[in-house]
């Protein structure tokens, strides 16, 4: 005899198929099928943010594309997982992880803070690009830290975040990124300094 306590698992796995059906959907030929299936993924929430993360390493672009767009749209409950896959991808996966946590905005900026300290190069650059694009000031002293990262990518990026927040703060530490070895960071140190000179009445 089923018990109460049994049919949880049973309506879990019910909706586990059904979700897996709907990212296979997300490849289908026909293209009202691949939209009907993102909505019905988005309307699942929550629930569908683990499939959806696996779909962003499919191989097929329709699917890793579409995979991304639905999670965006989740937003908040999808930063966990996020994060998560963003410490086993590389390459263009980093890049929509980044793109993705740079959409839902500022309630990434402390996940992506976090990322800008990871070991990887791709990973702190990507993380880089994502704060720029939210421009919360939480991010202005973690960015001015990153202008001393051991990877020239990672520090051009920050000056680059630093010029797009345009918080006073990092003009000292910009100052000196002028003498950085490497001529693009300077030049990036440069450019985003410009952004922040005072205005003329």
């Amino acid at each position: 005899m089923m018990t109460g306590r049994e049919s949880p698992p049973a309506h879990k796995r019910e909706q586990a198929s059904r979700i897996a059906e709907l990212i296979s959907a997300l490849g289908d030929p026909d293209v009202t099928k691949r939209s009907d299936a993102l909505d019905t993924l988005i309307e699942n929430g929550e629930d569908a943010v683990p499939a959806l993360v696996e779909a962003l390493f499919s191989p097929m672009p329709e699917v890793h594309l579409l995979a991304g767009v639905a999670l965006g749209k989740i937003g908040i409950p999808a930063i966990p997982a996020l994060v998560e896959a963003a410490g086993k991808a590389e390459g263009d996966i980093l890049v929509t992880i980044s793109d993705i946590l740079g959409d839902i905005g500022a309630p990434a900026v402390e996940p992506l803070i976090h990322l800008l300290a990871d070991r990887r190069e791709g990973v702190r650059i990507v993380a880089g690009l994502a704060l720029g694009e939210i421009r919360d000031p939480r991010a202005v002293e973690p960015l001015i830290r990153a202008l001393d990262d051991a990877s020239e990518d990672v520090r051009g990026v920050a000056a680059v975040a630093l010029g797009e927040i345009g918080d006073q703060r990092a003009v000292e530490s910009l100052k000196r990124a002028l003498q950085d070895p490497a001529e693009g960071v300077r030049l990036e140190a440069e450019e985003s300094l410009a952004r922040l000179a005072p205005r003329p009445l």
